[in-house]
């Protein structure tokens, strides 16, 4: 097992041509002008549907060059995994698969812990079924510190090899699958975060040739679809909202006629979740809106054990095959916990993890932050929800809020940085 992740070597072209292309598509200011102008449509059809709904100030953002390479990386994985179970991968695509979850064990995984999870996907790829307990290690492999996304392409590639099998109980072991981590399991606890498996949707590209297609091209599938995204938060519906949405007229009659702070929270959330699900309905009977249309297969209605729940959809620039753009749609009290230690923050999960740059360097506090930081613009409400583009400066504050809010000394070395930065660019 020594030897495991050395036996195999991949050849990087593909990925090689990805990242030149993500730069290239991050310096394009075409794609940035576009986007831009498609964010403000967004909101001011938000605005024209729901004239009385208050908004934040939208927030726009341009992923990093590390967010875009782990997004290339575990979209590598995924891809496999569809692969496998549509009997359509490659020598070379279980070569690739192979380093990279290795590379993600060797990442997310205890050192103390490593070697064991490393034998479970030698079993989970090569061993003959029998000669192991599947739920033993299907539970296993779902008990790991990999992210959820890693954890069900692992759990993918485990019920099609059942299914595959001559073993004599294979409704038995698929059972469990689906009632452990899959759709039976998430429909009895009322909870369809929990179908982590969602084996539907490698059914749904049996029937689709065209995603069919491109899942097989590596280089269209891996790109990343989400390098520029927009957020749209909504902070308040009042009473006297109005709405042909009979689901939504009726959930705000509970909310207004109950007695508890507690309830209403709850059913305000519920308020802007149906709020967001009608605002993307409307979006979608649009097809196309100021040169982008709605990818359709892209509408996710996010719903996660952490608590965090959002719309998330996808478009495209019509006379361009690259220019995407992703919009989420969410409430205030998902936004909250999304941020600092809330139960959905980004901080907590893996590759998203805030560390605070180098400071005793200025080339190597440079180089790091252009590695890892994102690119925020704000479309600010009192300017017409014109954009509003951070500086460096701003943006390394933002990124970083939840570490330098308590650190003082960390906060003035950093500005001290930049006015260095500065001098040196004059």
């Amino acid at each position: 097992m020594t030897n495991f992740k050395e036996d195999y070597k991949v050849d990087f072209n593909v990925e090689q041509k990805i990242l030149q292309h993500f730069f290239a598509l991050k310096n394009d200011p075409q794609y940035k002008s576009q986007t831009f102008q498609a964010m403000q449509n967004f909101i001011h059809l938000f605005k024209k549907f729901y004239p009385e709904v208050m908004i934040q100030d939208p927030i726009f953002r341009e992923k990093s060059v590390k967010s875009g390479l782990f997004k290339l990386k575990e979209l590598q994985i995924e891809r496999f995994a569809k692969l496998y179970c549509l009997h359509l991968n490659t020598s070379l695509d279980l070569e690739l698969f192979i380093e990279r979850i290795t590379d993600r064990i060797y990442k997310c995984i205890p050192p103390a812990e490593q070697q064991h999870m490393l034998q479970c996907i030698q079993v989970l790829l090569f061993s003959d079924l029998k000669t192991f307990s599947i739920q033993k290690l299907a539970d296993t492999l779902m008990s790991s510190h990999l992210s959820v996304d890693n954890r069900r392409a692992l759990l993918r590639i485990l019920y099609q090899r059942i299914l595959d099998s001559p073993l004599p109980n294979v409704s038995e072991e698929l059972t469990y699958l689906e009632e452990h981590y899959g759709f039976i399991g998430a429909t009895l606890q009322k909870k369809p975060e929990n179908d982590i498996l969602h084996y539907s949707s490698i059914l749904q590209l049996r029937n689709r040739p065209d995603l069919v297609a491109v899942l097989k091209n590596e280089e269209s599938f891996v790109r990343c679809h989400d390098l520029k995204g927009g957020t749209i938060v909504i902070s308040h519906i009042p009473s006297h909202f109005t709405t042909q949405n009979e689901s939504l007229k009726q959930l705000l009659k509970r909310r207004e006629e109950t007695t508890t702070a507690s309830s209403y929270q709850k059913l305000d959330h519920q308020c802007m979740v149906l709020l967001s699900e009608d605002f993307t309905n409307r979006l979608t009977h649009l097809e196309q809106y100021k040169n982008f249309c709605i990818i359709p297969h892209s509408i996710k209605h996010k719903n996660k054990s952490n608590g965090y729940e959002a719309y998330h959809m996808e478009f495209l620039l019509q006379n361009r095959s690259d220019y995407f753009l992703e919009l989420q749609v969410k409430s205030k009290y998902i936004e909250e916990i999304s941020k600092g230690n809330g139960s959905a923050s980004h901080a907590k999960r893996f590759s998203k993890e805030r560390v605070l740059p180098p400071m005793n360097n200025l080339q190597a506090f440079k180089n790091t932050l252009a590695y890892f930081l994102p690119h925020y613009v704000e479309f600010q409400a009192c300017n017409g929800y014109a954009p509003y583009e951070f500086s460096m400066e701003e943006n390394t504050l933002k990124y970083l809020f939840d570490i330098l809010k308590d650190d003082h000394t960390a906060t003035l070395k950093i500005h001290s940085l930049f006015k260095q930065l500065e001098e040196q660019e004059k």
